[in-house]
């Protein structure tokens, strides 16, 4: 297993830039281009993550496949879970009390829903980065600017068409 950061994709290099000057693969694996299919048997929550999240990528030309479809869907069905999880926490509070048959406390334990709400903060947090979701997989992106186009510009270039 190699180590150091997993390589990124040609588009996500091309769109950042190319600071360290390294020759940029031309043989990489290019999936089509276009919008995954919605996986059938997604709650009602992950269905509309899905679409808010596909929505979002889709708005950023080159970068959507029908390849990232897992990893959307994964996103989306961990994302449900998190707030299924912190729903129950709001409701319930982070803290179980067991009491006995009189009311007495006999312990209290952190809610199993708490802890597991916690524990897929990483794989939210790493899923959302691989998709360019997050703040900081956005600032290292770089799109070209879009052209200025003056009222000259706009009458010549009719004009050659």
């Amino acid at each position: 297993m190699k180590s150091g950061p997993p390589k990124q994709p040609t588009a996500i290099r091309l769109l950042r830039g190319n600071p360290s000057k390294e020759p940029i693969t031309t043989t990489e694996p290019k999936p089509a281009a276009g919008v995954p299919v919605k996986p059938s048997g997604l709650s009602a929550d992950a269905g509309l993550i899905w679409d808010h999240t596909v929505a979002l990528l889709a708005a950023v030309p080159g970068l959507l496949t029908v390849a990232d479809g897992a990893t959307v869907e994964l996103f989306a069905r961990t994302m449900a879970r998190y707030r299924e999880l912190e729903a129950f926490v709001e409701a319930h509070g982070p803290v179980l009390v067991m009491r006995d048959d009189k009311g007495v406390v006999k312990y209290s334990q952190p809610a199993p829903h708490a802890s597991l709400s916690a524990k897929l903060l990483p794989q939210l947090r790493g899923l959302a980065a691989e998709l360019g979701l997050n703040p900081s997989a956005r600032a290292r992106i770089n799109l070209p600017a879009a052209p200025v186009v003056d009222e000259l510009s706009a009458f010549l270039a009719k004009g050659r068409a």
